[in-house]
């Protein structure tokens, strides 16, 4: 297995509390993805993109359920909270998991759900079902597709209808994505060692949908302006 030093980052991450005070429900969405570490400095995400990413999981949802309205999402690798935070603004229960102490115990301070866990995302339990099963911009830091397919295998049991995954790398672009970063991220090279990315085939998530009797819908990110745009899919599963 590739050694894999991302946990030492996320528990290293800090929330100033007084950036929230006063704050619209947008402002406080973007200083928690900060949190989290999402890439918004230049050329990375900017706030409306986010909330576009937040945007796809309600109309995926209506699209294949017609009026049918989202009750209950659970994200796996939910961070310090940010999406399930609008998810919760809206009215719908929510409920996460997370490696990380650190953003685990900044969600449970934030949200109001009481099912917050701190725990390694294959441990995640199924007896509590939800509508949704979320993960965004968590399955490239996974270990590798066998531990992705334990994950899968957790939400497609946990999940009454969908299972969405965001923010997939693609595998077609690994090599493009490399080179990318190589050539804009000074000493990328040992600024990165342990710190992998876990590519994806779109066949791993098409043959898991055939073998669970999902209907899959995988389609390219729609964050034009984020830099890693051309190397990243996203993935809506839907219980038939």
């Amino acid at each position: 297995m590739t050694k894999n030093n991302w946990k030492s980052i996320w528990e290293k991450r800090v929330l100033d509390k007084n950036n929230l005070v006063n704050k619209t429900k947008e402002e406080i969405f973007f200083e928690l993805k900060k949190t989290d570490g999402f890439d918004i400095s230049n050329n990375g995400l900017t706030v409306e993109e986010l909330l576009q990413q937040y945007k796809m999981v309600t109309e995926k949802y209506k699209s294949f359920f017609g009026n049918k309205k989202i009750e209950s999402v659970f994200e796996i690798g939910c961070g310090c909270g940010a999406n399930l935070y609008l998810f919760e603004q809206d009215g719908i229960t929510t409920g996460g998991i997370d490696y990380s102490k650190t953003l685990s115990d900044i969600a449970k301070i934030i949200l109001k759900s009481k099912d917050i866990t701190c725990n390694e995302a294959k441990e995640v339990t199924t007896i509590l079902k939800y509508d949704v099963l979320l993960s965004n911009g968590v399955f490239s830091y996974f270990y590798d597709l066998n531990y992705s397919y334990s994950v899968l295998e957790k939400m497609f049991y946990k999940a009454n209808n969908a299972v969405f995954i965001q923010e997939v790398y693609n595998a077609d672009k690994e090599k493009e994505f490399i080179d990318y970063r190589i050539q804009n991220v000074e000493d990328y090279e040992n600024k990165y060692k342990d710190l992998p990315k876990l590519f994806y085939p779109k066949n791993f998530f098409i043959d898991f949908a055939e073998q669970h009797n999902m209907y899959i819908e995988i389609v390219n990110s729609n964050m034009k302006n984020y830099w890693n745009y051309p190397f990243i899919f996203d993935c809506y599963m839907y219980k038939k």
